[in-house]
C-alpha cells in the first residue's frame, strides 16, 4: 500500500521534470497617453512619448517570440468651456501614419474608449509592433514619438478636452 501510495505521487513529478516541452505565455503591455487641447481653432499637433523601458519593464527578453498589438483605442473627457461639436484626429508614430481620419464627436462630458479599426495603417502599426520587439531584444533604443494631429475645421470654435489614446500589446515569450 505504502509502495502505491509513492508511486502515484512519484510518477507525476517524474513525469514533469522528463518533458521538454516548452510554455507559450504571453505578458501584456498596456499604456494611456494624454493629449491636452485647450485652443481656438485647429489644434495642430500634440505628442507624448513611449520610452524602451516603458515596454521592456516586466518581459524577460531572452525567450520573446513576437509581439502583438492587440488594440489601439481613443477616448476624451471635455472641459467646461469646449465650444466644437467633434474633431478629426489622424496619429504617428515616429511620423509614420498609424491611423488616419478618426471623427471624435464631442457629444459627451467623457466618452468611453472607442476601438480604432477601419483607420488603422498596417504600416504605422508595424512599427510599433518592430519598435516594441527592438526594447525587448536591446536592438533599439530610441524612443517611440507618438503624435495625434488634427484634421478638422474647427476654424472658430474652442477646442478644449484631453485626448486619449491606449495601445495594448500581447508580448508572447516561451520558458
Amino acid at each position: 500500500m505504502k509502495m502505491r501510495i509513492i508511486l502515484l505521487i512519484l510518477a507525476p513529478l517524474l513525469w514533469a521534470f522528463s518533458c521538454d516541452e516548452k510554455i507559450t505565455l504571453v505578458a501584456s503591455y498596456a499604456d494611456e497617453f494624454e493629449f491636452p487641447v485647450n485652443e481656438d481653432g485647429n489644434f495642430g499637433e500634440r505628442q507624448q512619448i513611449i520610452y524602451p523601458n516603458d515596454v521592456t519593464e516586466n518581459v524577460e527578453s531572452a525567450n520573446v517570440e513576437e509581439v502583438n498589438i492587440e488594440s489601439i483605442a481613443v477616448k476624451y473627457i471635455l472641459y467646461d468651456d469646449n465650444d466644437a461639436s467633434s474633431v478629426v484626429v489622424s496619429g504617428t508614430a515616429d511620423g509614420i501614419e498609424v491611423f488616419s481620419d478618426l471623427t471624435m464627436q464631442l457629444n459627451e462630458t467623457e466618452s468611453a474608449w472607442v476601438a480604432v479599426t477601419e483607420q488603422l495603417n498596417e504600416t504605422g502599426v508595424n512599427h510599433i509592433k518592430t519598435k516594441f520587439m527592438g526594447y525587448i531584444n536591446n536592438t533599439e533604443d530610441q524612443e517611440l514619438v507618438l503624435k495625434i494631429v488634427d484634421q478638422s475645421n474647427n476654424t472658430d470654435q474652442r477646442v478644449h478636452a484631453d485626448i486619449f489614446l491606449k495601445i495594448a500589446a500581447g508580448i508572447v515569450f516561451t520558458e
